[in-house]
């Protein structure tokens, strides 16, 4: 899941260098609700298998790397970020020098890969120790903060 961003972001990189500036808001939000009702829908699913018996579900990584995929080309931040940061700053470290281009991007998806791994190889280790109940709390409340981001979402447009 944390390669996600590499396979979501090669449609939302080029695109908002092709078209940084010229979204509309209500593209923006219309994005934005489309991520928040897919987010409810995770947040959902989650909860749900919080009680269940793990590991039936039989999803491979593969799956879950390509929903994770999709969560980020639905997700606004990644949008928001290429259109209004990144891309305008791409754009220029390329006219002035591409290897400043390339060496942005590089630090870029070392730093969001890596904190997602780190993330990731911790709370798998912590998994051992959280069992039972506390670990069917955890989830739950992860379902929960995926409701509660959805719906800021929704109440606090991005634009």
């Amino acid at each position: 899941m944390a390669l996600a961003p590499l396979i979501g972001d090669l449609l939302v990189v080029p695109l908002a260098l092709v078209l940084v500036g010229s979204l509309s808001s209500g593209v923006v939000r219309g994005l934005s609700y489309a991520g928040a009702a897919f987010l409810v829908w995770l947040a959902v699913d989650t909860i749900r298998k919080a009680y269940r018996p793990e590991a039936t579900d039989g999803r491979s990584a593969l799956s879950d790397l390509w929903r994770g995929a999709v969560v980020n080309v639905l997700n606004p931040h990644p949008w928001l970020f290429w259109f209004t940061v990144g891309g305008p700053l791409l754009i220029a470290y390329w006219t002035e020098q591409p290897s400043r281009a390339l060496g942005f991007l590089a630090g870029f998806y070392v730093l969001l890969i890596g904190s997602k791994l780190t993330l990731a190889l911790l709370a798998g280790r912590g998994r051992r120790w959280l069992t039972g109940p506390w670990h069917r709390r955890l989830v739950v409340a992860s379902g929960i903060v995926l409701i509660s981001v959805a719906f800021s979402i929704v109440i606090f447009p991005p634009l």
